[in-house]
């Protein structure tokens, strides 16, 4: 594991819970936010995801009745949330949040999902956003709400979330090709040195590599992913393949490029015969000069990322239209990495999960090594996800800084049922 997995809601807590202390100081504020998920362990005494006055710590305690808005003697996710979007604004000199009304609405008629999102936009000063989730294998809405203007077609840069797009495109080349994932890169790319030949296209995927992280604007300063990966392929790694996680985009440019030797045909041109067009994702596309950046450079709408995340919590189908086989889907849905590596660099977002399936996170692995959640999210913060054993998945769409909205959507899953 890369780290004890968080609770969502307590992770909410914990950092609500450490900016009321920073008015103590900073020693405080970082030991009642427990950065590893044992705030919660230690004062949620009965697992409810609330906080009782009894399990309060002083720090939370001494603000408690003004977090308490609706006087029920606990604190929810809702109240939580709203008590670190004032403390934000107190300490960056803003006005901080009126605080709530107390709810004239029983605790079971509240309306979490709208609160948090209300909370966030306010605070963060958002255009709007999207928040869908659904029932796996059913057409049933949990939620669908667009808020300021968004709407089902708003198309947005998705940043990394374009990782399990690319993963997905690439298994479903290399099944049409009968080619395995675990072969080495020097099988379709001729040229390479022996070391750079041997990495396997899943360890592209996954963050293995052992190659560097270059970023976006070096991804897309060639005319296409031949020249891409040629200058890629110069320089040094960081580590050998298998040794090292270096979470980056630019070693799929390597598994992109593979991809086209094996289908014959551009990578743009791949995408579209293996998942936009068949998905029907009108919308969702690469740059259209350049490399495509195949690790962050997709543009695409709440409705598409819908779509494709219908196709993940699918297993590789959405409704007749089937994108990989059952036991191609398997294979790239199981916990690959870290394993052994050395972490190098890894979103903090990710710190708490299980580690990379290939293309896409793995939040949670069960002990078979499938994984019980997947997911992607970008670094704007829009972030996708299927929880198979909740029976959930959703799509959270907005323009903001990963950091920033990552509590809520967490909170969010929480309050659906989504741990």
């Amino acid at each position: 594991m890369l780290h004890p997995v968080f609770h969502p809601a307590a992770w909410v807590a914990a950092l609500t819970a450490g900016m009321i202390a920073c008015s103590a100081g900073p020693s405080m504020a970082q030991n009642a936010s427990g950065g590893d998920g044992s705030w919660m362990r230690r004062h949620d005494a009965n697992r409810d995801g609330l906080i009782q006055r009894s399990e309060a710590p002083a720090a939370v305690a001494r603000a408690f009745d003004a977090l308490d808005a609706d006087g029920d003697g606990v604190l929810s996710v809702r109240e939580l949330l709203r008590g670190r979007a004032a403390a934000e604004a107190r300490q960056s000199g803003g006005t901080p949040a009126p605080p709530a009304a107390p709810s004239t609405r029983p605790e079971t008629l509240a309306d979490p999902v709208d609160d948090a999102m209300q909370s966030l936009i306010a605070s963060r000063g958002l255009a709007g956003a999207a928040v869908i989730v659904r029932r796996v294998g059913s057409d049933d809405d949990v939620e669908r709400r667009y808020y300021g203007t968004y709407n089902a077609e708003s198309r947005v840069p998705i940043a990394s979330a374009t990782k399990w797009f690319t993963g997905v495109a690439v298994a479903a080349t290399a099944e049409q090709a009968g080619r395995s994932l675990d072969m080495p890169v020097g099988n379709c790319i001729p040229g390479l040195a022996p070391d750079r030949a041997a990495i396997t296209v899943r360890q592209t995927l996954s963050h293995v590599s052992g190659l560097p992280s270059l970023g976006p604007a070096a991804e897309r300063a060639h005319a296409d992913l031949e020249a891409s990966v040629a200058s890629l392929m110069r320089l040094p790694v960081v580590g050998a393949p298998g040794e090292v996680f270096v979470y980056s985009g630019t070693a799929m440019q390597v598994a992109a490029r593979c991809a086209e030797i094996l289908a014959g045909k551009d990578f743009r041109t791949l995408f579209a015969g293996t998942i936009t067009g068949p998905l029907g994702l009108t919308r969702t596309g690469f740059a259209a000069e350049g490399a495509p950046v195949t690790g962050g450079g997709l543009w695409s709408t709440p409705h598409d990322l819908e779509q494709f995340t219908a196709m993940i919590a699918g297993r590789g189908a959405a409704g007749d239209v089937r994108v990989l086989s059952p036991e191609a889907f398997d294979d790239i849905s199981r916990l690959v990495s870290p394993a052994h590596a050395r972490i190098v660099e890894i979103p903090d977002a990710a710190r708490g999960f299980e580690g990379m399936a290939t293309g896409m996170w793995c939040e949670r692995a069960l002990p078979s090594g499938a994984c019980a959640v997947v997911s992607s999210a970008g670094a704007f913060g829009t972030y996708a996800w299927v929880d198979y054993e909740a029976g959930l998945y959703g799509v959270f769409v907005v323009q903001s800084r990963l950091p920033d909205v990552w509590p809520t959507w967490v909170a969010i899953r929480a309050a659906l049922g989504s741990r």
